[in-house]
């Protein structure tokens, strides 16, 4: 295999306390608790919208939402009260609007100083010993390193962690995945 050497000066942006990767459930909860203590907080997102799976993969009903405590509550309180969220009391679910539940999230994001990138690849890491010193980002502004002091791979594919040199392994023992499944609610 031919390699090309490529040499290319790429700007450091801002210096983060924390930085999450990835903008589905869980990199959304990472960063809103982060600055909500108070953190400098960037969250990277590869699509155009929060919400991951929860949003772009239409996924409207949500199974054993109640009474969880902090902040699955507070989403679930708001998404009923500004996003027309439906509770079933009865058998434990909860129903949102996709559309309005991406503006919830992002809404929540901004009101607790959390700064989003969209359209935004994990594509590299400078990593010195056993930690993550900078994450680099391909987006259509070109390459961009961010440093921090705390890195989340909140990715769903372990992008961050992939790119640290971390190991993985796809599948059970004999490489069997499981099968895509699709969960939507259509009126």
């Amino acid at each position: 295999m031919e390699h090309i050497a490529y040499s290319k000066q790429i700007p450091i942006k801002k210096q983060y306390d924390v930085i999450v990767c990835g903008g589905g459930p869980s990199g959304f909860a990472a960063a809103i608790s982060s600055a909500r203590k108070g953190a400098k907080t960037l969250l990277i997102e590869q699509g155009g919208c929060l919400g991951g799976f929860w949003t772009r993969g239409l996924l409207t009903w949500l199974i054993d939402t109640f009474d969880k405590g902090a902040l699955l509550d507070e989403v679930m309180e708001r998404l009923e009260r500004s996003a027309d969220g439906k509770r079933f009391p009865d058998i434990s679910r909860f129903t949102a609007d996709s559309e309005k539940t991406k503006l919830e999230l992002e809404r929540m994001c901004k009101e607790s100083g959390v700064d989003i990138l969209y359209h935004t690849f994990v594509s590299g890491a400078v990593t010195d010993r056993r930690s993550v010193r900078s994450v680099l980002t391909e987006s259509k502004s070109g390459h961009v390193y961010f440093d921090a002091t705390v890195f989340i791979d909140a990715t769903g594919d372990g992008d961050l962690g992939y790119h640290c040199g971390a190991s993985y392994e796809i599948g059970n023992e004999a490489g069997v995945t499981q099968p895509m499944s699709l969960v939507a609610h259509i009126d």
